[in-house]
């Protein structure tokens, strides 16, 4: 989606991506987080407590590997669903 940024992870391949056209290849899902997290700042607003959130999102099937070495990932998609 455009304006979309955040951390992807597909077929073993986490990326960055700041923009549909701006993408930064990593070796760990985690690792990628850590490095895309600190990137985000959210503005103080009057009134309200400082937001000390952090990332939100889903893991698909493929990043199992990722965290379980000793589950082996699926072949390679032929159809290129996402």
């Amino acid at each position: 989606m455009p304006g979309m940024s955040g951390v992807v992870c597909a077929m073993q391949c986490p990326k960055l991506a700041d923009s549909a056209a701006t993408t930064e290849p990593a070796a760990d899902p985690l690792d990628a987080l850590r490095r895309f997290v600190p990137r985000r700042r959210v503005a103080p607003l009057d009134g309200m407590p400082r937001f000390t959130g952090g990332a939100v999102g889903a893991l698909a099937y493929d990043a199992v590997s990722a965290f379980e070495p000793t589950v082996p990932l699926p072949p390679a998609d032929p159809v290129g669903v996402p």
